[in-house]
């Protein structure tokens, strides 16, 4: 009775699908003729994130959410449709958590020493279905971003319509390394037209106006507040962890770990 072990391991199956996503966005930037480093500085954005992300290089990059948030910022600064590269990310994730690290032993009876020619088959065969995963992706990938491409102009048609229906207070003006700018409330930090952001643990967040200009991008660590009249919106790494407040309101929590999206900062009538 021999035993026979065929393990396959599946740590690699995230990092070759991050590769692919980070390709569209590589291919979509150079062909719009951007280089990596102008490009970085328009999301303000670390040029060495931006290759780590481009690269799929998972070894300089944070956890799986705040990487579903950076290829949100990057798609819809590049004018396509993140919704697709955020989901095909969040897909492979939860399948890799479902899928089996090793596959169980198992024991076959018969001879000792199978044949050299059924041995061969058995490897070429675990060769092929482990090649074609990723060439899977690539091909799904290439598909959605000539799909995406149609769409490049609508994220900028709305923030224009946006600005065009209400007027927009000039914020103080970004500092370069894309840390907090904060808009003045007055005096009074719980005026009733104002709106407070906080989070339990650090996290990522970032605040627009109606335009689309940001006004705060960065770790929030302490409270920070904004006028609620101009079109506000916040996009969290952690929407379970970051908690809004209208006025003098109680606090409450944006939405749930896996609802990656922009939330509406109107303060209540």
């Amino acid at each position: 009775m021999a035993e026979v072990r065929e393990d396959i391991d599946h740590s690699d199956f995230r990092q070759d699908e991050l590769v692919s996503l980070g390709r569209v966005l590589k291919e979509e930037r150079e062909s719009q003729g951007i280089t990596c480093q102008a490009f970085a500085d328009s999301l303000r954005m670390g040029k060495e994130q931006l290759e780590a992300l481009e690269n799929g290089d998972r070894d300089n990059l944070p956890e799986p959410v705040f990487i579903c948030g950076m290829l949100r910022r990057v798609a819809q600064k590049l004018g396509l449709d993140p919704g697709p590269l955020v989901q095909q990310f969040q897909a492979q994730l939860r399948e890799t958590k479902g899928a089996p690290a090793k596959r169980g032993s198992y024991e076959r009876s018969g001879s000792a020493d199978a044949p050299q020619g059924q041995q061969d088959d058995a490897q070429m065969g675990r060769w092929i279905r482990n090649a074609a995963i990723p060439l899977l992706l690539v091909g799904v990938t290439a598909i959605s971003a000539i799909a995406f491409r149609g769409n490049r102009q609508q994220p900028a048609a709305v923030s224009s319509e946006a600005a065009t229906e209400q007027p927009v207070p000039q914020p103080m003006a970004a500092s370069d390394n894309g840390s907090a700018v904060d808009v003045a409330v007055g005096v009074d930090n719980n005026t009733p037209g104002s709106v407070a952001l906080d989070s339990s643990q650090p996290s990522w967040v970032s605040v627009r106006n109606g335009s689309g200009e940001v006004l705060f991008e960065g770790t929030l660590s302490e409270l920070k507040r904004f006028e609620g009249d101009q079109g506000l919106e916040v996009f969290a790494g952690r929407p379970d962890l970051v908690r809004l407040r209208y006025g003098d309101g109680s606090p409450r929590a944006l939405g749930n770990i896996d609802q990656l999206r922009w939330y509406p900062l109107t303060p209540e009538p």
